[in-house]
């Protein structure tokens, strides 16, 4: 009974003051809507299990290559066999390999991911069919041309059709059967995969059934027993590889690294969406600190009521109880509210946030974000509401809200004040490091010139014939405003291996301080295209034919490292397990490709014509790139009518993706940082309104035995520059230990930039004097003769 009491009394008393109400659950609605969307998200990235069977228990299984450098390679087929062999930690061991394929037919040719799979890949994910089937371990090892499609695809190109599953299809040239439908929204390993085939269709796999290379490997999925720690795992696999090593050459400097899968998917968020959760629980407690002084100086205008409520006998308890019970109400109605904002919230997130978000279409409000936010409402009414509540029934039921009590009263909101500047601090040093290391990145050379080319990526015969493919890139420099056109295996992955490299007449390196080094293939003009520069000697051209000495451009960093003090055109290159010899035609300068935030590495570029290759074009012209698209497509088509665009884009906007994930996440801090910037002067503004109110009569005094109005606005705005400046000196020294998180989201300035921290400072100092300013200059409008009449 009493509790509904003071329920009611807490609803009518917020009605009565509208203004208060409004402004208390507009600001700590922000606060939690934002926490419940950021927890949204993180939960639904981090914290929630993968879609699969005993997600918890999956793992990948990589091939740590010591010899070239590389913690997670693919492992060969042979090995593959060895592990599940050998293995007893595992309940399931499947493989898998992914390649392009086309799909011929009506309505036209499309290029699908496909994912080529042992039989028990399915089982081990728990992918059970919702039409038809898959294929049996018989039927993967006689190679019978059989398919699995996704949901997505048998809606797309077969309508959906239950009749669909037995059909044929022409898949990479080979007429498949249909067997089975996979889930709406299956992705496993979050790929965008539509198509399963048995492991044997693979290419290449008879050549490399019995080899141990990972030339041609295959990703490994484990499932762990019941049971069996994932140490326990490491373990076992550690001894399976010593042994391989022992027993086969290939194998010695080959270990296997064990991740679980989730961490695999979603590692490249993890640190970020850490940080940002971070910093929206602080803006709450900025939204807090604000409700408490809210509801302290708001106490100082209910001195009567409270001081009634005492003399007729309510107790401490009862006080406590009914000023408690009134956050509550303002936390639910807040709940409620941030609710929907959080809604709006996750929806804008989902919009904004990079494609190559993983789980990306997986975020949503659930259970878990509606239990998260009540236990925001209730955590906030205690930080907001429990200590003024406490503070205020102590003090009426002991000394009354005069005097002492108002002293008590000021110095908490002091106190808040100064949280809610150095919390204010630690966020805008975080976004300002952010901002800078943004900046940084976006004045790198990358070594190209992104502006004006257009990028295709295609399927066809075309792209891995050189002679086509020369076809194709003289037609399409033939075009208007066309400067150069050429293709390269891969835009922004590179093919890094350490890998010992000798080169006539020069002394060797020590093979075992081998640099990771980059080989790719790059045909027609390729290099022009981009506008990469010729430091020495030339670029390929038609006379490297398959039939001419074999040759090479290198780059700056490869020269550095391994002719440093001589001209390296003309000297002749060898790798380790090719003995064919390169004469080095051309020197380049270095490019960012592999991470535009990583230093160059060396570089080793062959010609198409002598190493046949995939190629994906890039066209550069005058005009606008997208406007080049149509003639594009039909230079492409013309030369083969079957051929399936993948990708249209442009270099700038590749190199932009490069950088998208970055970028959206310091928006993000930045966006947090300037919202705890403006709360924290509503906090420094609402302060210095209630203490000009509280000392009417003392600034009354102070005019009447002579204080000027400009002595009257220093008073009040030294006292706010009091409160920040303890504020600053807090925020500052816990920024320092803070920020040291941000270290792996950092280029070009460390975490402790005296630049940022200053300027951090003195943006907080201004908005202060700003914020303050108002409360100051009505005080130097006070009449002291009013004053002292009010009092």
């Amino acid at each position: 009974m009493a509790v509904w009491q003071d329920l009611r009394f807490a609803a009518r008393t917020l009605r009565r003051n509208p203004g208060f109400t409004a402004a208390a659950v507009a600001t700590l609605a922000l606060g939690i809507g934002i926490n419940t969307a950021m927890f949204s998200t993180v939960n639904s990235v981090l914290l929630r299990p993968l879609p699969y069977d005993g997600a918890d228990r999956l793992v990948l299984l990589w091939t740590a290559d010591s010899h070239a450098g590389l913690n997670e390679r693919e492992t060969g087929y042979a090995n593959v066999l060895d592990w599940q062999r050998q293995a007893r930690c595992f309940e399931d061991l499947s493989y898998m390999r992914s390649e392009e394929l086309i799909w011929a037919g009506e309505p036209e040719p499309e290029s699908l991911e496909t994912d080529f799979v042992s039989p028990n890949w399915f089982a081990e994910l728990g992918a059970h069919p919702v039409a038809g089937r898959t294929f049996t371990a018989d039927e993967a090892l006689r190679g019978d041309p059989l398919a699995v499609i996704s949901y997505e695809l048998w809606q797309r190109r077969m309508g959906g059709s239950p009749e669909a599953i037995g059909r044929t299809a022409s898949i990479g040239g080979k007429f498949v059967q249909v067997i089975g439908v996979l889930p709406r929204g299956f992705r496993p390993l979050h790929k965008s995969t539509s198509l399963w085939m048995p492991y044997t269709f693979a290419p290449y796999f008879r050549e490399e059934a019995n080899s141990r290379s990972v030339k041609f490997g295959w990703e490994v999925i484990g499932k762990l027993r019941q049971g069996v720690g994932l140490e326990d795992a490491r373990s076992e696999m550690t001894g399976i590889a010593a042994r391989l090593a022992q027993a086969y050459p290939d194998d010695r400097g080959m270990g296997v690294r064990l991740i679980p899968l989730l961490d695999q998917v979603v590692g490249p968020v993890r640190l970020g969406l850490s940080l940002l959760l971070g910093a929206v629980a602080m803006v709450l407690l900025i939204a807090c600190t604000n409700l408490g002084n809210l509801v302290l100086a708001r106490g100082a205008g209910r001195i009567r009521e409270i001081e009634v409520r005492a003399a007729l006998g309510a107790g401490r308890g009862q006080l406590l109880s009914q000023l408690f019970t009134e956050s509550l109400v303002l936390a639910g109605a807040a709940g409620t509210l941030g609710l929907l904002i959080a809604g709006a919230a996750v929806r804008a997130i989902v919009a904004c946030a990079p494609g190559d978000t993983p789980r990306l279409h997986e975020i949503s409000l659930d259970s878990r974000a509606v239990v998260f936010t009540l236990a925001l409402c209730l955590l906030s009414a205690v930080l907001f509401g429990l200590a003024p509540a406490f503070r205020l029934a102590s003090t009426a039921s002991a000394l009354g809200l005069r005097g002492s009590g108002v002293r008590h009263a000021r110095r908490t909101r002091d106190l808040l004040v100064v949280v809610e500047c150095g919390v204010a601090i630690v966020l805008l040093a975080g976004a300002g490091l952010l901002l800078r290391s943004m900046s940084a990145i976006l004045r790198l050379n990358p070594g190209f010139e992104g502006a004006g080319v257009l990028t295709v990526r295609f399927h066809s015969t075309i792209s891995d014939d050189p002679t086509r493919f020369q076809q194709l890139v003289s037609r399409l420099e033939s075009l208007p405003r066309v400067e150069a056109a050429g293709g390269i295996s891969r835009y922004f992955q590179v093919n890094a291996m350490r890998t010992a490299i000798s080169i006539d007449g020069q002394p060797p390196l020590d093979p075992a301080g081998a640099p990771l080094i980059n080989f790719d293939v790059i045909g027609g003009r390729y290099l022009q295209a981009i506008g990469v520069p010729l430091l020495r000697g030339r670029y390929f051209s038609a006379v490297d034919s398959v039939a001419a000495p074999k040759v090479a451009v290198v780059n700056q960093a490869f020269a550095d490292l391994y002719l440093p003090h001589v001209d390296p055109v003309g000297h002749v290159l060898h790798r380790d397990y090719d003995r064919t010899g390169y004469s080095i035609v051309g020197v380049i300068g270095n490019t960012r490709r592999q991470a535009i935030t990583s230093e160059p590495i060396p570089e080793v570029l062959w010609p198409q014509t002598q190493r046949p290759w995939g190629m994906a074009l890039a066209v550069r012209t005058q005009a606008d790139p997208l406007t080049l698209v149509p003639a594009v497509r039909h230079a492409i088509h013309d030369l083969d009518s079957g051929a399936v665009i993948q990708t249209v884009s442009t270099l700038d906007r590749q190199l932009d993706d490069q950088l998208a994930q970055r970028r959206f996440q310091t928006w993000l801090i930045g966006l947090f940082a300037a919202l705890a910037l403006a709360l924290a002067a509503a906090g420094i503004y609402s302060v210095m309104y209630y203490a000009v109110a509280e000392r009417t009569r003392e600034i009354g005094v102070r005019v009447a035995l002579g204080a000027t109005p400009e002595d009257v606005f220093r008073l009040i705005l030294g006292d706010a520059a009091r409160l920040v400046s303890i504020g600053v000196g807090i925020g500052v020294a816990g920024a320092l230990w803070l920020t040291r998180t941000l270290a792996g989201l950092l280029y070009g300035v460390t975490a402790h930039d005296p630049a940022t921290y200053a300027g951090v400072a003195i943006l907080l100092g201004a908005v202060a004097v700003v914020a303050a300013a108002a409360p100051a200059a009505k005080a130097m409008r006070s009449d002291p003769l009013a004053a002292l009449r009010q009092e």
